[in-house]
């Protein structure tokens, strides 16, 4: 007798494939475990081995099926053969996680063009070419490829940006001046719902995760002097952490967000709304 599916069987992913840029630590190493506790088979990167080779070590312990490699996102030939290495070792890639970033705290007056450029290239281009390798291959393989993630309804592919609480609203310069990060996560809101319009006809939804401050080594430096003055500012009265990240990254790349696309969830205890 076949049991009947329960609403938690919607947040399972069971056999898809998922892409975690900077997987290896922080916020992509918590999303991408998560994804794998869910069932995924998880393809982490990052531009160093040592963190990479550590955490693949940490999840293969934990009895998850892991790729790691490292990669330049902002070299497109790496890229590439980042893609050709997944669909070499599983076949397909189903969902793709745009986490890899940087920032440069400066104030903007004083703000380096090449730094400027660096930023925007890594948060924001990189994500765009990722994201377009990705689509490109979610069209081209057949709706009913064997072995890929059966289909709920038509939806084929899931992409998350992460973008930030910083793109939502202005920040106390006391505690933090990153022009060239906000502009890049603003963008990413951007593209994200212009992607989620013009590639739902092809079964893939596009969504954008907004964390606010989370203790990671990005925001180490902000948290560490500021943390009272940031808490000050969140409804909830504290800073966000990883169990409040994974179940929020495995509902946007589960069957359970399949009606929802070009939408940026706000992470961040209730800041954005103050």
């Amino acid at each position: 007798m076949t049991e009947t599916p329960t609403v938690l069987d919607s947040f399972r992913l069971d056999g898809a494939v998922a892409l975690v840029t900077g997987g290896s630590r922080g916020l992509g190493r918590t999303i991408a475990e998560a994804l794998a506790q869910a069932g995924a088979r998880i393809a982490i990167t990052a531009r160093r081995a040592s963190w990479l080779d550590a955490t693949a070590s940490d999840f293969a312990a934990s009895g998850h099926d892991c790729l790691a490699r490292t990669c330049d996102i902002t070299d497109p030939v790496q890229c590439e053969a980042l893609f050709d290495a997944i669909i070499e070792r599983w076949g397909h890639v189903d969902i793709l996680v745009n986490n890899a970033g940087i920032t440069w705290g400066t104030p903007s007056l004083d703000h380096p063009i090449d730094r400027w450029r660096t930023v925007i290239d890594t948060n924001l281009t990189a994500s765009f070419t990722l994201s377009q390798r990705f689509a490109k291959h979610i069209i081209d393989q057949p709706a009913t490829e064997p072995g890929s993630v059966p289909p709920r309804r038509r939806i084929r592919g899931k992409i998350i940006n992460l973008s930030s609480i910083m793109a939502q609203r202005g920040t106390d310069p006391a505690v933090v001046t990153a022009a060239a990060y906000t502009a890049s996560k603003g963008a990413i809101e951007a593209l994200t719902r212009a992607l989620a319009v013009e590639w739902a006809v092809h079964g893939i939804t596009v969504n954008a995760l907004a964390p606010g401050f989370f203790p990671t080594r990005l925001s180490e430096g902000v948290v560490s002097e500021h943390e009272d003055a940031l808490v000050d500012r969140i409804p909830l009265g504290r800073l966000g952490d990883e169990a409040d990240l994974a179940g929020v990254a495995v509902f946007l790349a589960s069957p359970a967000s399949d009606y929802l696309t070009g939408q940026v969830v706000a992470l961040d205890g209730g800041a954005s709304a103050w």
